[in-house]
């Protein structure tokens, strides 16, 4: 609807408006149970500026310095890692500062008991060779990373650990981000899985374990859980860009293979947790009454939750369970680590979300400062959220999220790491009974007790809890403390709870629990392993198996168990005499026990050799690590001589914390031998070692350009090659330039026509004009092939090149996870075109077309990242909504897929909404002006598309309706008429929204406009680049000046970088110019409204009534805005009316409850002042549907559209309804 009323007229409706909000708002009713005591806890910091290292900050919590109290390790946010220790109760001191390569970013990490020790060690990840520091017993570290890991070079995000094959020690899930830039289709880094050897020294087996089958994702969090419930601990994995490499990882545990080796493989397509969008972290927990298993995965933009049906695979019940928002303030939601944990102890998991912004492109573009949220958990399961908490909102930045109770008074607190280096300590003092606590202590599996089931009923009410570790960028394995709290009447202290355990080895027992009381629990000794017999003993605890187990081991024959006395079974062990070691399989009928005791012996003197890196790398020194024991199985101390010989030749080994170490020259190609003597004398087996090639096709990257020419351009052209060499641990390699070919298969090779280089990175260029058509051309080092082959095509013109496209190397997605389906939401897909051989094939002069079904295409466009940009509009029916491309004449060669849901409309308030003019003031007469409205909810969080807004101006030209244009903002086009002042009402009639504002006019000649009556509006413009939005909360960080965005575009990421160019900076992408200086600063500033309280001498409404103030107020952007008005009872909507309207049972409703009642009067207010209300009502003559009193709010019925009654085919129309039929008319 557009129409004109006069200045008059809309300035009494503003004016009633703020009375109304002024008197009748309810007043805000505090649900935080957070106070924030970051400054009075010793944690307070000051904001580090950010650059293009920063993406990732963690904080864990955990026993660091050996006192028994948990301190705080924190890394990434561009600061150093560091600990803060523990110094009294909710206090801590620090930091300090923890060892490590100063000039390598670092980003998550874990804490973890490596060699069995009893003290925390710290794996930190970074981009580049990862820290391993050795806790010496006393909080101080000692860096063991040369002898303990494998000298992998990679961009790690962080690492969860877990005993992944049942042997009682920890082994490490590392997750590494982006191995190649290439928006959005990024080359991702390979993850790494290490094996543990029980004394902290760890292998690599991701190979051989399974974990390299498939492609493989830009990992952020791994967790680790047993999903299935078998016993075995499976791996979940979630990946940033999952919708353009292949969807998030969950890695089931099938335990050990015909080989001894662990066996895993990747089931998330049959599971149904592909779940393809930005991944960011993941949340693990039964969170409603039927017990099952919830994923909750964080996104830009809401986020996903999957929830584990009866026939173990995972739906999405995103729509029905509300898990996050999909807005922030001013643009999408970006949230990062998130936890299930019951907040406020009512026997239902709340949600809590970890969330801050990032660079991202234009149409995921995100506000510099967000809220971190609590979503309380209902008896539903669906999440709702509550009243703002101002302390868990505070920051902006937020990337990492712990949960943990840290005075023990039953109740979880929180800890929150910043980007910007800040940290935010919370404590909950919330005024519930505490809840029961249960910490783990296994015997034979990790100390982290992750794969853990606990089951605890209370008068006949069931709550379910999964024991995980990872799960965030920072992470602690340690003793796990599962906190168990009912509704009542099971929320008084001392009632009993039944609980049913099962351990991770498989051992289940059952015990009583009371509440509000904390409990350790040991696993009982039911299994001893040894080279000569395996020992099961029921009678040690209060449980047990159905069946007898089973047992194998490799190197030995067992046999069959053996019933004795009271409950002890006994199998006998006939090991090969010269086995070192002996690994034990346990099965319940064809079920493996999470428990595979390994066994180690001790035969003759053993050497123990290993090189870091491994495997050495030919042409480059290594290390060499030596830790001999002798026949007794002691070790072989300092006082005597031990060295090693490589080759024949021998070098002498010096002490180390480890053992023995010494730097050898660069070995021979293929193999090197390795002897170890002490004393003079050969100990032990000599070690035949493989030599790596310099270069590793596995771990280089190459990038194709100008592959495709023109024919007429051949004799001038040359194809550009990037080349990023590495060996196969990651490390870089620059060769020179007489050992770089262009090989071909029409014989021979090319050498470059111009060769530069940095430390890192290599480009090359090669003469077209010594190639023919067609030919195939690879890089080759040393006459060693690197990389795939590509196709050379010299064409008539560059449209032929459509012909070269393949539809199974190309790839579009949408970005957005769903749309709704309300005929105005807006997705945006990216396509990008390959040939056969995975070149991208060249956007200039292609032909594409289009056909669309549950979507409308609004337009497809060419991008600066050498891909097409998709950009629809939701239909009207939830399903499928699909865009098939056709190429060059070749129909269906890209399919893009989204999903349209029918998702329930949030009820904007009109306090929180705004409109702004998108350029700012003043307006000028005849020239049209973008006005921007941004329609929020109560909790100030866009609303997003679904509003049919009614428009009205004081003067000028409406150019047809409010349009939705995503991320939150509908846009109004206005002409004004003449100079002064114009005033335009946005308006919805339900749910009800009403929003005022006004702006300045010039005249044609640039002439001083009038004063407005109305002040600015309340939000700042968006940047002429559109790639990001300054809401006026916070400034975004301005970038560094050597980051480059993750677009690919060729502008922002240098095809030559420097030694500064340490890595790729967060997501953008959007036009290939980094962010805009309009960003670092609003354009206006954010002011309460203006309201004259004293007599009304300068305005013509009526005296007495609160009036606007006319003076004016460049510097305050508010708006005029009417409250929220329950049509049946005339009072503002009450608690319990929005939390009925949020689809809450009453039950649920009445914990909202801040007015004694519904349809009660609001605090202060008098029935004398009902009248008053129920009159000012009339005037304001806005029309309303009646209801119920406190009854959902119909979204009314939907009609057929018009297709030719659009301004833009794209555009949703106002709809008439039944109770309010509205004729319509076309337009041209």
């Amino acid at each position: 609807m557009v129409d004109v009323l006069s200045a008059t007229s809309i300035r009494h409706r503003a004016a009633l408006a703020a009375l109304l909000a002024a008197w009748f708002a309810p007043a805000a009713a505090s649900a935080e149970p957070f106070e924030d005591l970051t400054s009075a806890a010793g944690l307070a910091l000051d904001a580090a500026a950010m650059s293009h290292n920063s993406l990732i900050a963690a904080v864990s919590y955990g026993d660091v310095t050996g006192d028994g109290q948990p301190d705080l390790v924190v890394s990434g946010g561009n600061r150093a890692p560091a600990f803060f220790a523990r110094t009294g109760a909710l206090t801590w001191s620090g930091p300090t500062l923890l060892p490590g390569p100063p000039d390598a970013a670092a980003f998550g990490h874990t804490l973890f008991d490596m060699d069995g020790d009893g003290d925390l060690d710290l794996y930190i990840a970074r981009n580049g060779p990862d820290t391993l520091l050795e806790n010496l017993g006393d909080g101080t570290f000692s860096d063991a990373s040369g002898a303990r890991l494998t000298g992998r070079h990679t961009w790690s995000s962080t690492a969860a650990a877990g005993d992944l094959d049942g042997d009682g020690d920890l082994d490490l899930v590392v997750t590494s981000y982006i191995d190649r830039v290439s928006f959005p289709s990024h080359r991702c880094a390979t993850n790494v899985v290490l094996e543990n050897d029980g004394r902290g020294f760890f292998s690599d087996v991701s190979e051989a374990w399974g974990f390299l089958d498939g492609p493989a994702g830009c990992s952020f969090i791994p967790a680790l859980l047993d999903v299935d419930e078998d016993g075995q601990l499976d791996v979940l994995i979630v990946n940033d860009f999952a919708q353009f490499s292949g969807g998030q990882e969950l890695w089931i545990n099938a335990g050990p293979g015909s080989t001894g080796a662990w066996s895993f493989a990747n089931r998330a397509s049959q599971l149904g947790v592909v779940a393809p969008q930005y991944g960011m972290g993941p949340a693990i927990a039964p969170a409603d009454a039927d017990g099952a298993l919830d994923l909750v995965i964080t996104n830009i933009g809401g986020a996903i939750l999957l929830h584990r049906g009866a026939d173990g695979g995972f739906v999405d019940a995103t729509e029905a369970r509300h898990p996050g928002p999909t807005f922030a303030r001013d643009g999408y939601q970006v949230s990062w680590t998130a936890a299930l944990v019951d907040v406020d102890n009512d026997g239902w998991l709340d949600l809590v979300l970890a969330s801050g912004a990032l660079i991202a492109a234009d149409f995921i573009a995100n506000p510099s400062a967000q809220e971190s949220t609590w979503f309380r958990g209902t008896p539903s399961g669906r999440f709702v959220e509550p009243i703002p908490a101002p302390h868990l909102a505070s920051g902006g930045v937020a990337r990492d999220l712990v949960l943990a109770d840290v005075d023990l008074d039953g109740r979880v607190d929180a800890l929150i790491a910043h980007l910007d280096g800040r940290l935010t300590f919370l404590h909950n003092t919330a005024p519930s009974p505490p809840a029961a606590r249960l910490v783990l202590h296994p015997r034979y599996t990790g100390a982290n007790a992750a794969g853990a089931w606990i089951t605890a009923t209370c008068g006949g009410a069931v709550r379910r809890r999964v024991v995980t570790a990872g799960g965030a960028f920072g992470d602690a394995a340690t003793a796990a403390s599962v906190q168990l709290a009912f509704p009542p009447p099971c929320d008084t202290p001392g009632q009993p709870l039944s609980v049913n355990l099962t351990w991770p080895s498989g051992f289940s027992e059952a015990f009583d629990l009371p509440t509000g009381t904390s409990v350790a629990r040991t696993e009982p000794p039911w299994l001893t392993a040894t080279a000569e017999a395996v020992v099961i003993d029921l009678a040690s605890g209060d449980g047990g198996f159905a069946t007898t187990p089973t047992a194998t081991a490799d190197h030995a024959v067992v046999g069959p168990f053996i019933e004795g006395p009271a409950g002890v079974f006994t199998a006998a062990v006939d090991a090969d005499p010269d086995a070192t070691e002996l690994r034990f399989d346990l099965r319940v009928g064809t079920e493996p026990l999470g428990a595979h005791p390994r066994v180690l012996r001790t035969l003759a003197p053993a050497a123990a050799l290993r090189t870091t890196p491994t495997p050495p790398v030919e042409g480059r020194p290594f290390a060499i690590h030596a830790r001999p024991r002798d026949a007794t199985g002691a070790a072989v101390g300092p006082e005597h001589a031990v060295a090693v010989d490589v080759d024949g030749v021998v070098y002498p080994l010096a002490p180390a914390p480890t053992g023995f170490m010494a730097t050898a020259p660069p070995p021979p190609p293929e193999r090197t031998t390795l002897a170890l003597e002490v004393d003079g004398a050969a100990f032990g087996a000599a070690l035949q070692v493989p030599t790596a090639p310099p270069a590793d096709p596995d771990r280089s990257t190459l990038e194709w350009r100008d592959l495709y020419v023109r024919s007429d351009a051949v004799s001038h052209a040359a194809i550009t090659l990037r080349a990023e060499l590495r060996d196969a641990n990651g490390a870089p390699f620059v060769p020179a330039e007489d050992r770089v070919r262009l090989a071909t298969d029409a014989g021979g090779e090319l050498a470059p026509a111009t060769y530069t280089s940095n430390t890192t990175t290599l480009r090359l260029d090669f003469a077209h004009a010594s190639l023919p058509d067609g030919a195939l051309v690879w890089l080759a080092v040393d006459g060693a092939p690197i990389g795939e082959a590509r196709r050379v095509a010299h064409l008539d013109a560059l449209a032929d090149a459509a012909a070269f496209v393949t539809p199974s190397r190309s790839t579009c997605a949408f970005s957005e996870r769903a749309l709704r389906a309300d005929g105005q939401d807006v997705g945006t897909a990216l396509l990008t075109l390959r040939d056969a051989y995975g070149t991208t094939v060249p956007e200039a002069d292609l032909s594409v077309t289009w056909h669309a079904t549950g979507v409308t295409v609004r337009d497809v466009a060419a991008t600066s990242f050498a891909s097409y940009r998709v950009t629809a509009i939701a239909g009207w029916s939830p399903g499928a909504g699909t865009v098939t491309l056709d190429v060059g004449g070749a129909p269906g060669v890209v399919v893009c897929r989204v999903d349209l849901v029918d998702r329930a409309l949030p009820a904007p308030s009109s306090a929180t909404s705004t409109i702004v003019a998108a350029a700012g003031e003043p307006l000028a007469v005849g020239v049209p002006a973008v006005l921007r409205v941004l329609p929020r909810t109560s909790a100030e969080r866009a609303v997003g598309s679904g509003l049919d807004l009614a428009v009205a101006a004081s003067q000028g030209t409406l150019e047809a309706e409010a349009r939705y244009v995503g991320l939150g903002r509908y846009e109004i086009e206005l002409t004004p008429a003449t100079p002064g002042t114009v005033t335009v009402t946005v308006s919805h009639d339900e749910p009800p929204l009403y929003v005022v504002g006004s702006w300045l006019v010039a005249g044609p000649g640039g002439e001083d406009a009038a004063a407005a009556d109305v002040v600015e509006p309340d939000a700042a413009p968006v940047d002429s680049a559109a790639e990001t939005v300054d809401d006026g909360d916070a400034a975004a960080p301005p970038p560094d000046a050597d980051a480059a965005p993750l677009d690919g575009d060729g502008d922002d990421v240098d095809a030559e970088p420097g030694p500064g160019d340490a890595e790729p900076g967060p997501q953008d992408g959007a036009d290939g110019g980094a962010l805009d200086a309009e960003v670092a600063a609003d354009a206006d500033a954010e002011g309460p409204l203006d309201v004259d309280a004293t007599a009304d001498t300068s305005d013509e409404d009526a005296p007495g009534i609160l009036d606007v103030d006319t003076t004016p107020a460049p510097a305050d952007t508010s708006v005029i805005a009417a409250p929220e008005v329950n049509e049946a009872d005339g009072d503002a909507i009450t608690a319990t009316e929005t939390a009925l309207d949020a689809g809450l049972d009453r039950a649920d409703a009445d914990r909202l409850r801040q007015d004694g009642g519904c349809g009660a009067n609001p605090p202060g207010a008098q029935g004398a002042w009902w009248g008053l209300a129920l009159a000012l009502a009339i005037l304001w003559r806005r029309p309303r549907q009646s209801r119920a009193s406190c009854t959902p709010r119909s979204r009314g019925s939907r009609s057929t559209r018009s297709e030719g009654a659009r301004r833009w085919p794209w555009l949703r129309r106002r709809r008439p309804s039944a109770a309010s039929p509205r004729p319509r008319t076309d337009r041209p």
